[in-house]
């Protein structure tokens, strides 16, 4: 995980995130990116947005 830009009531996060077979071998892996807002005083997240870039659906 990495932390992309912050302040005092924002946070974006950058995640690489992985899919796996059942053996635990990886067949994709994609970045996601998190964003997390301060909001009456709790933090929450607010954005998640995911780029796939391999043809996951077609993995049997």
């Amino acid at each position: 995980m990495e932390v992309v830009q912050i302040s005092d009531e924002k946070v974006y996060l950058m995640m690489r995130q992985s899919r796996k077979k059942k053996n635990g071998g990886e067949y994709s892996g994609f970045d996601t990116l998190w964003v997390f807002t301060k909001d009456g005083g709790r933090w929450g997240a607010k954005l998640r947005s995911s780029f796939l870039t391999t043809n996951a659906q077609h993995y049997s």
